[in-house]
């Protein structure tokens, strides 16, 4: 069973009756394991023309994270570095199918120190349902 760990690192201390019936106790120290380095990035799809797009981090180096496009969007590409999480509305989606436009947001890696990227391809067929994800289930 999944245990807690809200502190780096939490103390466990169990005790128990040995076959004696006296107490017997033990203490653990378990520490918090680090998350993975990541970048993530979401459209909400394309409608006008333009997109919005919502972002997160987890362990990157602060303030680190820079935006690119091909070709070449300024309504992304500034500012310069971004959040580490946010979002940004009316990113132009030039009219340019069956080409796509690569949005690419890439940040550094706070232990590791490498580039961290991720992309999306938008064209102005990408509609309005692109990267929208779906429950799982349904509650009743």
């Amino acid at each position: 069973m999944p245990v807690s760990v809200p502190y780096n690192p939490t103390n466990y201390k169990i005790t128990c009756n040995n076959q004696f019936g006296n107490p017997v106790t033990s203490t653990i120290s378990v520490a918090r394991g680090t998350l993975p380095e990541s970048v993530s990035l979401l459209s909400n799809g394309v409608s006008g023309g333009f997109t919005t797009f919502t972002w997160g981090t987890v362990n990157v180096v602060p303030n680190s994270c820079h935006p690119s496009s091909s070709p070449s969007i300024p309504s992304w590409d500034t500012p310069d570095p971004k959040a580490d999480n946010g979002s940004q509305a009316n990113v132009v989606v030039p009219n340019s199918a069956p080409l796509f436009t690569t949005y690419t947001l890439t940040c550094t890696g706070l232990y590791s120190g490498n580039p961290i990227s991720v992309d999306i391809q938008l064209n102005e067929n990408s509609g309005t349902t692109f990267n929208k994800k779906q429950p799982k289930y349904k509650e009743n």
